[in-house]
């Protein structure tokens, strides 16, 4: 009888597959769990989150941006946005709150003050991260659709026949319920993507999430635009 594989078994073989096949690591990593389950489990999605984040902090640092490719286009998102100054800002409130609730909580349990100082540790880790994903792997577009790698907080293979509309602003502001159906970039984003019907998307922590629109923060949302409409015609 044969041995039932499960993800946290199989995942390796499939990771293995992706690599020979001229995948990078990081989108072999996140395709040998995807393709081997149907439905996400959160404990799934972490495990990749993790995975990808020790390998963008680690062991990405010999990898640089793709270099042009005919019939594919990229556009980055990282220059203009601030984030690294953003992740820097945001490491120096967490570092300085992170030792000020160590000390407190420590007067009570010693066990939870370092569970919280982990917790805050482990976001530094998933925020820089981030930042290395972002700078190493561009929105592509490709003849057949979008290859939409955005940092670790979006995931997304989109087809142009799925594209209703792309509509660039200074800024946009999604409300609530515009949001329960989108997928957004976690800064203030500069395009639209409406969609022509709900899909399924990766979001944080690379949660499936069925979306509507797309917002990204893009450092030429108008050119982008401009390609998206031309691709489509």
């Amino acid at each position: 009888m044969a041995r039932k594989q499960n993800w946290y078994t199989d995942w390796p073989n499939g990771y293995a597959r992706g690599l020979r096949t001229g995948g990078d690591p990081a989108e072999a990593l996140r395709l040998s769990f995807d393709q081997r389950m149907k439905q996400p489990s959160i404990l799934s999605s972490l495990v990749v989150n993790d995975l990808l984040a020790a390998y963008y902090l680690f062991f990405s640092w010999k990898r640089k941006v793709k270099p042009k490719q005919p019939g594919i286009a990229a556009f980055s998102y990282h220059r203009k946005s601030g984030q690294t100054v953003m992740a820097a800002v945001f490491t120096h409130v967490i570092a300085i709150e992170a030792f000020g609730v160590h000390v407190l909580v420590m007067r009570w349990s010693e066990i939870a003050a370092w569970v919280l100082t982990a917790a805050d540790l482990w976001l530094l880790f998933i925020l820089w991260a981030d930042c290395r994903a972002s700078a190493i792997q561009p929105i592509e577009m490709h003849p057949d659709g979008l290859r939409i790698r955005y940092g670790m907080r979006i995931q997304a293979d989109i087809p142009y026949r799925w594209i209703a509309a792309v509509d660039t602003a200074l800024e946009f502001h999604p409300s609530k319920a515009e949001s329960k159906h989108s997928v957004l970039p976690m800064v203030t984003p500069n395009v639209k993507i409406t969609l022509t019907e709900t899909t399924t998307v990766q979001g944080l922590l690379f949660m499936p999430k069925q979306v509507e629109s797309i917002y990204l923060a893009l450092d030429e949302p108008a050119a982008f635009a401009h390609a998206v409409k031309k691709m489509q015609y």
